[in-house]
């Protein structure tokens, strides 16, 4: 049997609007597994569609509701639900500390807070709306300049955003009231790797942001020099030299490339970058990365460029239908008719593996009469297959998908 057993496919496209829509994000919303989407200036919450079947998943727009914000209107408002105003969201988190919506609300300069629950709350975290500027400090005081990406701790009240007009990533302290630069701008920071690859940690134009599981470091994507920086969340043990910083992913083209990322369950990085921006293509690479050494796991060539996408995997769903077993990616992304579209991709595993585990597990034993099932002979170059798909199902063996 061949190794070539995992694959990807487009398994259903939803059309959203033709606004344009800029960011999405998984949440929890009265104990459901929720999309939360900003369409226009407007944020939306999409219910059940993670663990929906391909069957039964809806059309986007009929499944969304609208908890905040207007559609059409710029602006900056704080208040309930409705009643608040956006101005162009680029990036959001879920803070389950909080039962919150951390955002990024570019245009106004600001970092704000939406509850999740009635009325949907929303206020300003820090920033002064329309007012770009670059001040630390005091968080009534502080100032950001088109804030983009953003990422939340565990603990909730750690936030850390890319600031992309200051050329910096700004850590946010609401318990102590501060924010402080912790990479680009006067941030004190150790270099890691190889010399040539130094020049790619110098914060240019960072855009998203993740935070790994145990939040101890953060990737974020150096988008003015294509790359993906890998942060120590806490100062290193070398006296006066700041937090340890190195970098992988690196790609020696001048102009910038299109590139969004998302960690797996097990640290892994996930890289979704456009192949080329000159030719007008909408083909691009996603590609898994081990963050500590650089190494490619994993690359498979898209027929689009996402904008933005987040992973999910859930037993509930993996044998909703014959033949499939894996993990799911919701990626968004902008056709050329400026329609944005919200795809469904999933790493499948072939019939044939599937077939074998459903054998080891399901069939009965009539020579043991103290036991019900018994293990089927599985080929010895399954088990790593297996193995490594249970541990991380975009881990696949390296000379399955040449790089």
């Amino acid at each position: 049997m061949t190794t070539q057993s995992c694959i990807l496919y487009d398994e259903r496209l939803c059309h959203l609007t033709t606004s344009n829509t800029t960011v999405l994000c998984e949440c929890i919303c009265n104990g459901l597994e929720t999309i939360a989407v900003f369409i226009g200036h407007a944020l939306y919450l999409q219910r059940n569609v993670l663990g929906a079947s391909c069957d039964t998943l809806v059309a986007a727009r009929s499944a969304q509701r609208q908890v905040a914000g207007c559609p059409t209107q710029t602006q900056h408002k704080d208040g309930d639900g409705w009643g608040a105003r956006f101005n162009n969201v680029t990036d959001m988190t879920f803070s389950a500390s909080l039962n919150a919506l951390i955002i990024c609300d570019s245009g106004n300069h600001c970092v704000r807070m939406m509850q999740l629950t009635s009325p949907y709350t929303v206020s300003t975290v820090c920033g002064i709306p329309k007012f770009p500027g670059y001040i630390d400090g005091n968080i009534r005081l502080v100032q950001f300049n088109h804030p983009y990406g953003v990422a939340v701790a565990d603990n909730g009240y750690d936030i850390f955003v890319t600031d992309y007009g200051n050329n910096a990533v700004r850590k946010i302290n609401t318990k102590q009231s501060t924010v402080e630069s912790i990479l680009g701008k006067m941030a004190a920071t150790t270099f890691m790797g190889e010399y040539a690859d130094k020049v790619h940690t110098a914060m240019c134009c960072p855009t998203q942001i993740k935070l790994t599981k145990d939040n101890r470091f953060l990737l974020i994507v150096n988008s003015g020099v294509n790359s993906v920086c890998r942060l120590e969340i806490q100062p290193s043990s070398v006296k006066d030299k700041g937090r340890w910083v190195c970098v992988f992913a690196c790609d020696k083209t001048a102009f910038v490339l299109k590139t969004c990322i998302q960690i797996s369950k097990t640290g892994k990085c996930i890289i979704w970058r456009l192949m080329n921006a000159n030719n007008g293509s909408d083909l691009s690479y996603m590609t898994l990365y081990n963050p500590n050494n650089g190494r490619v796991i994993f690359r498979k060539r898209m027929s689009f460029r996402p904008t933005t996408f987040l992973l999910y995997a859930s037993p509930s769903h993996m044998w909703s239908k014959p033949g499939r077993i894996g993990t799911t990616c919701y990626a968004l992304y902008c056709g050329r008719s400026g329609v944005s579209t919200l795809a469904r991709v999933s790493l499948q595993l072939r019939w044939e593996i599937l077939r074998l585990i459903f054998i080891a597990i399901l069939k009965p034993n009539t020579g043991h009469p103290n036991t019900s099932h018994t293990f089927a002979i599985l080929p010895l170059a399954l088990l790593p297959l297996i193995i490594g798909f249970a541990n991380d199902p975009f881990c696949v063996a390296t000379d399955t998908y040449a790089c």
